[in-house]
């Protein structure tokens, strides 16, 4: 359907915007354990790399390129840097350059986030083979230390959202519910997983919940808008339809069986002779209630007339349905039903004005 193909643009968007944009997510004490290591190779890199780094999360490639640049010239050894390098320069659309950046750092470093940074590197080249690379460089880098990191993870949903592979989306999206429950990512993923399995109502509430925690309103509406909002509407009102009819039907059994308890009091008192001829105070209520029963069967009446107007035509509408599955529609049979069903109808309303 529609949805699967706007999510893969959406699932393509969130991930750049999570590599590129992470001054709410980055975490101190991994920075801090970089600074340091830089800090042991030249002391005096420490604040050019900090400010790159800042310059990063504000999104300013720009400078960050031009800041990180200083500090890889003077510790070219330092895979922190080469990899930020090398993702930078894919968003700055040096692709090649990138991919040479990011594949150094892996050299130097078999991290999981040099592995991240190469396979990003390759999704963002936009090629079915490179997305074979890139979910292999992710699954070794699930190997290493930090290689459950929510990055890693909603990258490996996205390219099996983008290859059709539902059972290793739903596998990466568990193991973020598992470990990042209330993170944004975890969220949106769980709301495109619950769009493939049809659980329309939790695909909403996913995504509503992804907005709360800093998805974009435009990107939770085109979600809604390509096809969640109409599935939920359709099942709200089959809910609302089945409830209204099932209380319709409820009162019918309701009233007949009053009536039925009404008749067979009747009869019981025939039979005694407890009912006479003269009104007398036993034969009072039981007339009471038979007019209280009317009156209420009446009422009923006007309120079923729109209900068993709406299910003529769906059953007419149904039947012409089921002969299009069959593949043969006998033209004499469903005129019939169509004449009968504009003549009860006709009928109910001539008879509403009537009474």
């Amino acid at each position: 359907m529609r949805l699967e193909k706007i999510t893969l643009l959406f699932l393509f968007l969130v991930c750049a915007l999570m590599i590129q944009g992470q001054n709410s997510q980055r975490d101190v004490q991994k920075e801090l354990k970089n600074e340091k290591e830089l800090e042991t190779i030249d002391a005096s890199l420490v604040s050019t790399f900090r400010e790159g780094t800042q310059a990063m999360d504000a999104n300013n490639l720009k400078l960050a390129d031009s800041l990180y640049s200083i500090v890889y010239s003077k510790a070219p050894e330092f895979d922190p840097v080469i990899r930020r390098l090398g993702t930078i320069g894919i968003s700055l659309g040096k692709t090649k350059e990138g991919i040479a950046l990011c594949k150094k750092a892996e050299k130097i470093n078999n991290s999981a986030y040099n592995l991240l940074s190469l396979a990003y590197c390759y999704i963002y080249a936009k090629d079915s083979v490179n997305l074979n690379q890139a979910l292999l460089l992710l699954k070794m880098a699930q190997k290493l230390p930090d290689g459950n990191d929510i990055d890693i993870l909603s990258i490996i949903a996205q390219i099996s959202v983008q290859q059709n592979n539902i059972y290793e989306l739903r596998k990466a999206t568990e193991s973020m519910t598992k470990l990042y429950p209330d993170e944004m990512l975890t969220h949106y993923y769980s709301a495109v997983v619950s769009s493939y399995d049809k659980k329309w109502f939790q695909a909403k509430k996913e995504i509503l919940l992804a907005q709360k925690k800093g998805l974009s309103s435009d990107m939770v509406n085109q979600f809604l808008d390509s096809g969640v909002n109409s599935e939920v509407t359709k099942l709200n009102f089959a809910i609302y339809s089945g409830v209204v009819l099932g209380v319709w039907i409820l009162g019918l059994l309701l009233l007949f069986l009053v009536g039925k308890i009404l008749s067979n009091i009747t009869m019981l008192s025939i039979e005694k002779q407890a009912i006479k001829s003269s009104y007398t105070n036993s034969g009072s209520w039981l007339r009471s209630c038979y007019k209280l029963l009317i009156n209420v069967s009446g009422i009923y009446y006007y309120f079923s007339l729109p209900i068993i107007l709406v299910l003529v035509i769906l059953l007419v509408i149904g039947i012409f349905y089921l002969f299009l599955i069959m593949g043969h529609v006998p033209i004499q049979l469903m005129l019939i039903l169509i004449v009968g069903s504009v003549a009860t109808i006709y009928s109910m309303v001539d008879r509403k004005s009537v009474v």
